[in-house]
């Protein structure tokens, strides 16, 4: 047998019992029929004693919590040649003989709890099927007949009303058995039976065939059962899904059509559709027979008319409303399954409450969706249905809501959140792509988030803040992103991927964000973090922050600071040994990346270095290219390590960097501050402050007085900061960059000032013009990273657009965003190819041989179609070659002999990937000029 019968050796019941919370179904079938081995009603009995537990396995029981009372203790199979098909694989059904002192036993047991059996509580489903010989009495009591001897109505009723299921169905078969019901119904108990006298009532066949015939012998049920099992599994013994003809499917009992029959519908259908002159009877004591099942024992399908309240094992298996003024609460331990494609929506004032360690399941077509009121207690956990699919989960879509995750599971599961505020504690995310969050104040603690990205970008754009510390991240993809923020404030975290040659990765990234200023949060930081093993530790676009103390380490590239950032990185000047400050090392390509208007505005008392004396990557690389431009770097009082060579390790396109006096930990204080950076931290104390007009006015002097230090391009940026958050005077801030004599004088100053009007139009809702700026440095870009960002910043500005209601302008078409999501893949695909380290010239090219020249492609980057010229000297043949980034040639075009003159040539991408692409003028089988081209998918 499968579970020990203890109580047969005489132990005490007393024993400590084993107490379990969770929500589980557990039956009790009972089955005696007085006759020899081959009587008829015996192996009827058996039939459906196997039909009953095969139909409970199905639904979900598991074998451990179904407990079978039959004759003397054996499977009627595995005595007696029978039909294989009564015969399960490797599994014994029978626990238990049935008699009475195995019945009381096991019901006390599962009452207390003792000798390791289950403890069933308030929250759990009894199902109880009972098919013996029964007798009734002048005095009015009802028995039924066990092997031993008989139970009365009132001492079983005893024993099963004191195990305080939350719901109980009883399916009895035994004589007068509607005497039971007397003593056993209680609150949301379900009463069928067949009204009977005499022995179970045989299916007569009179219409249809109810009886099984397998190798010509006849497999008998009861009529009551064959209906009743029928309808509930949607098939007959004999695997039909049809009753009589097939125009009678046994599915026809669900007539709301939820994929699910309740009781109410099975019931129904075996009713009509006895055959028999004896009567089946249903008694529901709570009028709960339509919202109960056997696989989901609370059954939902319709919209609330009242406050509901339910506990245990929960499907839901349509659309379901709370409305306004409604309240549905999931009592604490609860296990809710949305199925089919159902949602729950709470409308506008409705309520969810959902009580401490509810667990509910979905998949991708289910959602919960909040629109009104939800509280969420303690340990609530969302899973995807199974392993193989995805919950959408929950979407908190109230903008004026507020709520509170603790000790939450989401595991494969969505979490959406539009709403005013949303905390997060002690919780773990498993394999949920991403928790993301568009609109409201973010604080993320004390979390792990396994393969699970945290997505903040703020659709509401005002000055909200995002907040994540002391969690753990481990993840392929990124492990934060965080959009239009005005603060962020990131610390304490340790960010770890588990594969750096993933092709798009970082461990933070900042987009668009910090741009906010409040006497309360003096600027937004990512700090003390350690951030390991990803394509980029850090990768900034368009912010402003400060990077303090982290350990970015063992990723491909350290930092990367792209587009118009104005970053400080900073560590200890304090510190005695490295761990004590930031350490930027290790990383297999370089450890700081700046494009020319990100360059950050101070690098010091960090440990930058690489470990591996064989490198030959650059520690510090600053991709700036001006023809005017006497600035130099400032990147002194900074830890290089032993393998430190300057002309090897700190490289820029043009110009130096002042490195010296350098700084490693020891604990000496160095204080040196030039002129230039004590105005600059001057100006930004009093804006912290909310001295806003002094501030401006000690910016503007260090733009003034020091254009060539690295403060200069901080201070334009820093006006740009205030107007946004306190000013909104844009047209004079656009009026200032473009006017003031000393941004113009200098290249540095005067390249940065066309970004920053760019930034004021778009603000000023000049929509026309900064499109059109976007487009010309597309088409005409200055730069290889000038045409990356104008198609990012592009790309961004239409979707900021779409929000406020403004239509689409401009004839570079193809560069609106589809969708939020295609747009942040194209940006990452775009960002992945900074920097070009490859040069213009991909082929040595001969210039006796010049005899020809290549026009820029347009549009450059490209999707599907781009068109470049040519033009050559004299009559020749003419080939171009397309090749990838590492040479290899991909495509080539013969365009066979042209007269002197000037060609145009078309070119569709059906296969190529996302990259850099070079294509080459041949002229008579010489190299003459080759240019670079950018293709987003």
């Amino acid at each position: 047998m499968k579970k020990t019968i203890f109580v047969l050796l005489g132990l005490s019941l007393l024993c400590h019992p084993l107490t379990t919370t969770a929500q589980e179904k557990y039956a009790i079938i009972i089955t005696h029929i007085h006759g020899g081995p081959n009587h008829q009603l015996l192996k009827l009995s058996w039939n459906d004693t196997f039909l009953i537990w095969e139909m409970l396995r199905n639904r979900g029981f598991s074998n451990e919590n179904i407990f079978v009372f039959f004759e003397e203790g054996e499977d009627y199979s595995s005595t007696t040649e029978y039909a294989q098909r009564y015969k399960p694989d490797n599994t014994i059904i029978v626990d238990y003989s049935a008699s009475r002192r195995n019945v009381r036993s096991v019901l006390n047991c599962l009452y207390d709890g003792s000798h390791d059996f289950p403890l069933i509580n308030e929250n759990d489903f009894l199902f109880v099927a009972i098919a013996t010989d029964g007798h009734y009495d002048s005095l009015g009591s009802s028995s039924i007949s066990l092997i031993d001897t008989i139970m009365n109505d009132i001492e079983f009723a005893n024993l099963l009303n004191r195990i305080p299921a939350y719901k109980k169905v009883f399916w009895l078969q035994n004589n007068n058995a509607e005497y039971f019901a007397d003593n056993l119904l209680q609150e949301n108990s379900i009463f069928m039976f067949q009204n009977r006298v005499e022995k179970i009532v045989v299916a007569d066949d009179s219409i249809c065939i109810e009886n099984e015939i397998i190798n010509d012998s006849i497999y008998y049920h009861s009529e009551f059962d064959y209906h009743l099992l029928s309808a509930l599994t949607s098939f007959s013994p004999d695997s039909l899904n049809y009753y009589c003809t097939p125009l009678e499917l046994f599915s026809d009992a669900d007539l709301n059509q939820d994929s699910l029959i309740s009781i109410h519908e099975g019931f129904d259908w075996a009713d009509s559709h006895n055959s028999t002159n004896i009567p089946f009877f249903m008694i529901d004591s709570s009028s709960i027979d339509t919202f109960t099942s056997i696989e989901y024992p609370t059954l939902l399908h319709r919209n609330l008319y009242a406050d509901e309240t339910h506990r245990g094992l929960i499907g839901i298996s349509e659309t379901i409303h709370v409305p306004s003024g409604k309240e549905l609460i999931f009592k604490e331990n609860s296990k809710v399954y949305l199925l089919n494609d159902a949602e729950l929506i709470v409308d506008f004032n409705g309520t969810l409450i959902i009580e401490d360690s509810v667990q509910f399941f979905g998949n991708e077509n289910n959602t919960i969706i909040i629109n009104g009121n939800i509280v969420i207690g303690e340990g609530v956990s969302f899973n995807a249905a199974n392993h193989d699919n995805f919950f959408s989960g929950l979407y908190l879509n109230r903008p004026d809501l507020e709520s509170s995750f603790i000790g939450s599971t989401f595991n494969k599961s969505g979490l959406t959140n539009f709403a005013k505020r949303m905390n997060i504690y002690n919780s773990q995310f498993i394999n949920c792509d991403s928790v993301r969050s568009f609109r409201g104040n973010i604080t993320i603690s004390e979390s792990m988030f396994n393969n699970s990205l945290i997505y903040c970008t703020n659709t509401a754009n005002n000055n909200q803040l995002s907040t994540i510390y002391d969690c753990t991240i481990y993840n392929n993809k990124t492990g934060i992103f965080i959009e239009r923020y005005g603060f962020f404030n990131i610390y304490d975290n340790i960010i770890i991927g588990q594969d750096s040659s993933y092709l798009i990765s970082e461990a933070i990234n900042i987009n668009n964000s910090g741009f906010a200023i409040s006497t309360l949060i003096p600027y937004s930081s990512i700090s003390n973090n350690i951030l390991e093993s990803y394509k980029c530790g850090l990768l900034a676009y368009n912010s402003n922050g400060v990077i303090l103390n982290n350990t970015i380490q063992n990723n491909q590239f350290g930092i990367r600071l792209l587009g118009t950032c104005n970053i400080q990185i900073k560590g200890n000047s304090d510190a005695v040994t490295n761990t004590q400050t930031q350490q930027i090392k290790n990383n297999s390509s370089y450890e700081l990346y700046a494009t020319r208007l990100s360059i950050p505005t101070l690098v010091r008392y960090n440990v930058i270095t690489d470990e591996n004396s064989l490198t030959v990557c650059p520690y510090v690389y600053y991709d700036y290219n001006m023809s005017n431009n006497s600035r130099m770097y400032d990147i002194r009082y900074n830890c290089w390590g032993d393998f430190f060579y300057p002309y090897t390790h700190l490289y820029i396109v043009s110009d130096n960097f002042t490195y010296s006096p350098m700084w490693c930990p020891s604990g000496e204080i160095i204080n040196s501050q030039s002129n230039a950076e004590y105005l600059y931290a001057s100006a930004t104390a009093n804006a912290n402050a909310g001295n806003y007009s002094m501030a401006q006015t000690s910016y503007k002097e260090v733009i003034d007085n020091y254009p060539t230090s690295d403060y200069a391009p901080s201070a334009m940026k820093e006006l740009y900061r205030i107007e946004d958050s306190v000013g909104n005077d844009f047209f004079t801030l656009k009026n200032y960059y473009q006017t003031n004599d000393t941004i113009k004088e200098y290249e540095n100053l005067s390249k940065l000032s066309q970004t920053m009007s760019n930034l004021c139009d778009i603000k000023l809702q000049n929509y026309s013009d900064a499109v059109n700026w976007f487009e010309e440095r597309i088409i005409n870009p200055p730069s290889f990273q000038d045409s990356i960002f104008a198609v990012v910043d592009l790309g961004y500005l239409y979707l900021q657009m779409e929000e406020v209601g403004a239509k689409a302008i401009g004839s570079l078409k193809q560069f609106i965003p589809k969708s939020k999501k295609k747009y942040d893949v194209h940006r990452s695909e775009l960002l992945a190819l900074l920097p070009a380290q490859i040069e213009d010239q991909h082929y040595a090219i001969n210039s006796s041989a010049k005899q020809g020249i290549l026009i820029q492609n347009h549009p450059n980057p490209f999707s599907s179609s781009t068109k470049f010229q040519y033009s050559i000297e004299n009559e020749a043949f003419v080939t171009i070659l397309i090749t990838d980034h590492y040479g290899k040639i991909i495509k080539k075009l013969e365009h066979g002999k042209k007269m002197k003159g000037l060609y145009e040539v078309s070119f569709k991408n059906t296969t190529f990937a996302s990259g850099i692409y070079f294509y080459t003028l041949i002229i008579d089988g010489a190299v003459c000029d080759t240019k670079k081209m950018v293709i987003i998918r």
